[in-house]
């Protein structure tokens, strides 16, 4: 045979195997039900059998289980963006806010997540205010945002259809690259108008890539329904029409196949079960498939915890003695001179205070507000943070009068000044005669809520 010939086809068939060999990478080690271990393994293969796999530990040959799963099991990375309609009723929106500051706990630490409001004048126009500039692992500062944060802001006064509005919202979301492959936008509507000329918004809506959901609570325009339901079908999204109260098991419906989504995303995932016979903090033991070797390890969870528990302690005692030691050396030292300032008696000079001391005081004025209506005319302590006005009981300062918007205004305390804000009301807000949106209030300025009359004194 020539020699030529068989050094190719040696070279061939040496490559050849090499193509055709698996690889295959571990994701996930669960040892939480110790000494049960879990072995979440992702292989490149279409098709893989479990007498191809072997686990070795402690050079000794183990029994395993062997499953195929969805990748969703694992909890990959994932983000989603919240988008919630301002609501008319204070109380729906206490709702809203309260579940989706629940719905984090079905997120885990690799999750990240934004949350829009939009609010308009008009139904058909709108614009978002985002919580945040980019996407987000901190809870909490949604969570701490989201609690009395009722209404959304208009910062631009931009006029742009719905449709325009979610394009721009798909853009910025596309525009982050530190996002994961899993995308998904979830709208909480109260009601919505789509504009007639919207055919190409909603085809640039459909590329985009990112699948849409929504939530309805009550819409009353059967197009503009239509619309919603093509987004999300197209998408690859979900549309349901419920009331505020089914938001959380259709959330979590909308959860799931959010995660479900990563097993079209990332495919072959194997989970490998063992029962370990070592009882070390630090076990290793070996995985082989065909001619592919992979040591990982796992942690004893019931000697690890033993361990962190004791750290914990440590940590939490060291700190605390070295304050008591500290405290006692300093009330020791100090015993004495304690006790000649306890047996003096003195006053405070108001007129001795500097001015620089004056200055540095900045405390609001207590202040009331003289509510005159057809039927009544009473005084109400306005809240030290402030108030909502309003027909609605759960208003700080209720007026029950059909002039007077559920939702009205809102007074705020700035620099220890009063401030009142329209809030989009039916009839409008007038001070001193003239109707505004934002204005400082002076001492006995006179304030018109629909036809109720309210004087600010302090």
């Amino acid at each position: 045979m020539n020699p030529k010939l068989l050094i190719i086809f040696v070279v061939f068939f040496y490559h050849g195997s090499l193509f055709s060999q698996v690889d295959f990478k571990i994701l996930k080690i669960d040892d939480t039900q110790y000494p049960i271990i879990k072995v979440y393994l992702q292989s490149n293969n279409e098709i893989i059998d479990k007498k191809d796999f072997k686990i070795s530990e402690l050079n000794k040959k183990k029994d395993f289980d062997f499953k195929v799963l969805p990748y969703s099991s694992l909890k990959q990375k994932k983000a989603v963006f919240f988008v919630v309609q301002k609501q008319k009723r204070i109380d729906s929106v206490r709702k809203i806010n309260k579940f989706i500051i629940n719905s984090f706990d079905l997120f885990n630490k690799n999750d990240k997540l934004n949350i829009g409001l939009f609010s308009s004048k008009k139904s058909s126009t709108c614009d978002f205010f985002y919580l945040s500039a980019e996407f987000s692992k901190d809870f909490d500062f949604f969570s701490n945002n989201l609690t009395g944060n009722y209404y959304a802001k208009n910062l631009n006064n931009r006029n742009i259809t719905f449709c325009e509005s979610i394009n721009s919202l798909l853009k910025f979301i596309n525009s982050k690259d530190n996002l994961p492959d899993n995308k998904s936008v979830i709208f909480i509507i109260q009601d919505i108008k789509f504009d007639s000329e919207d055919k190409k918004c909603l085809e640039n809506i459909k590329i985009k890539n990112i699948p849409i959901y929504f939530m309805i609570t009550n819409i009353s325009d059967s197009l503009s329904e239509k619309k919603l339901i093509d987004i999300s079908d197209s998408t690859g999204g979900i549309f349901t029409n419920i009331s505020i109260d089914k938001i959380p098991e259709t959330y979590e419906r909308y959860f799931n196949d959010i995660s479900l989504r990563e097993s079209l995303l990332n495919k072959n995932i194997y989970l490998l079960t063992f029962i370990s016979e070592q009882n070390n903090e630090k076990n290793f033991f070996k995985i082989t498939y065909k001619n592919k070797n992979k040591i990982s390890y796992f942690n004893n969870a019931n000697l690890s915890d033993e361990n962190m528990l004791y750290k914990k302690i440590l940590i939490i005692l060291i700190p605390l003695l070295i304050i008591f030691v500290i405290l006692f050396l300093y009330n020791n030292r100090k015993k004495k001179k304690y006790k000649l300032i306890i047996n003096k008696s003195f006053k405070i000079n108001k007129n001795n205070l500097s001015k620089v001391g004056k200055k540095s005081y900045n405390f609001i004025k207590p202040a009331v507000i003289v509510l005159k209506t057809k039927n009544i005319t009473k005084t109400i302590n306005v809240p030290a943070i402030g108030g909502i006005i309003g027909r609605n009981p759960d208003c700080e300062i209720n007026i029950i009068e059909s002039t007077v918007s559920g939702v009205h205004a809102e007074i705020k305390i700035k620099k220890g000044r009063y401030i009142i804000n329209d809030l989009d009301s039916t009839n409008g807000t007038y001070v001193n005669g003239n109707r505004i949106d934002t204005i400082e209030l002076n001492n006995n300025d006179l304030i018109k809520i629909g036809t109720a009359l309210l004087k600010l004194k302090y």
